[in-house]
């Protein structure tokens, strides 16, 4: 059997809800790893890139999370789209895809997860919260003699900037950290973040209180601390704390000779980092420090996933899955888009977009919280008033 019309087709949405909403709850296990999983699998599907890259717990600004969490949480690609600003569609994140129109910067900004891939925005540097309200030019190279440029490295892009300046310089002004770099002066309000700017080692940057000091990265009560200095900024990422257990709630502060970590021991680790999987065409699994993280590609406008050429990806439901010709494995109430993707040969329509398969009745009887309704097993909430 194929696709099949259901009564509960108009139904509440309840279970729909369930595939498409509300981030990845039901998509993924618990931890901010799954919230990283379900961003990157939709980013996939709506930008056509490889999932990119899934947990690590360096570079996760709150600014960085609240754009994950957005995306996690949207149910359509326009949805995906507004989460990360987009003014356009994909693109590389080279020197030459910047421009000024006044104090409006459009730039192609890395996509969450990603280095090669990114997505051109919009921004009106004028209403830039730390006072960098002007449109200017960045040029690594900026103070180098003209014969010495041809044998560097020097990009030049244009970024919201305070003001121009001469002299490679960084220092704190109170709350601010104030930094001189490529011919433009960026301040970057620390306290904005929670934070504060301090001196630590010769370097200014901003820190959290109590951490002002630190130069590696160390556990501290089941937490990591991140101390990292970046010296080609002029500034160090910020000492903050990272509740490891809030990542996966297999996750502990792992210190090793390769410095302190979020993971599992391991004694413990069931998987390797790097390690992917497409299983049955919809569930995709990456390992992340040690352990699996899942999320569907069905769960997000019936998508599937498809591993090829070495790029694990959410596709349209259409595309070729897993590259090994079958599907077929669906169980019940799993999204699907015909019957032969089911174990059970029949696909159901919640809605236009959304199927999942249907399970026929067993003697007229159904598993708890099930109804037989027109001979299949049907969502005893989802089953209209007048059926009842």
């Amino acid at each position: 059997m194929g696709r099949l019309k259901t009564a509960y087709s108009v139904a509440t949405g309840i279970l729909m809800m369930a595939f498409i909403g509300g981030g990845c709850s039901g998509d993924t296990e618990a931890g901010q790893f799954s919230v990283d999983l379900s961003a990157a699998m939709k980013i996939s599907r709506c930008f056509d890139v490889p999932i990119g890259r899934v947990g690590g717990s360096d570079l996760r600004s709150s600014e960085y999370l609240n754009q994950v969490a957005c995306v996690a949480s949207a149910q359509t690609c326009l949805d995906v789209k507004q989460c990360l600003s987009a003014a356009g569609d994909g693109c590389r994140p080279t020197s030459d895809t910047s421009s000024c129109n006044g104090t409006v910067l459009t730039s192609c900004v890395p996509l969450p997860g990603h280095i090669d891939h990114g997505v051109l925005t919009q921004t009106d540097c004028s209403a830039n919260p730390d006072g960098n309200t002007m449109c200017g030019t960045y040029d690594r190279c900026f103070d180098l003699p003209a014969e010495e440029r041809g044998f560097r490295d020097c990009p030049v892009r244009e970024v919201c900037a305070a003001s121009t300046c001469m002299a490679r310089d960084a220092r704190c002004e109170g709350f601010d950290l104030v930094t001189c770099d490529g011919g433009v002066r960026i301040r970057k309000n620390c306290g904005n973040l929670g934070l504060t700017c301090v001196n630590s080692d010769g370097v200014p940057r901003c820190a959290q209180p109590g951490y002002e000091t630190c130069t590696g990265n160390f556990c501290s009560g089941g937490k990591l601390v991140l101390c990292s200095v970046n010296d080609s900024q002029f500034s160090g990422l910020p000492a903050e704390e990272i509740d490891c257990g809030g990542l996966h709630p297999d996750f502990a502060c792992i210190e090793s000779g390769n410095g302190s970590y979020c993971g599992v021991s391991a004694p413990n680790r069931v998987c390797e980092s790097g390690e992917r999987e497409c299983i049955n065409g919809r569930t995709v699994g990456i390992c992340a420090q040690g352990v699996w993280v899942t999320g569907s590609c069905g769960g997000f406008m019936s998508g599937r996933c498809d591993y090829s050429a070495g790029s694990l990806r959410c596709v349209v439901g259409d595309r070729s899955s897993d590259g090994a010709g079958s599907i077929g494995g669906a169980q019940a109430l799993e999204p699907c888009s015909s019957g032969s993707d089911c174990a059970g040969g029949v696909c159901g329509d919640l809605s236009p977009e959304i199927m999942v398969c249907i399970d026929p009745c067993t003697d007229g009887m159904c598993s708890a919280g099930l109804a037989c309704i027109q001979g299949y097993c049907i969502p005893e909430q989802l089953v209209p008033a007048q059926m009842e």
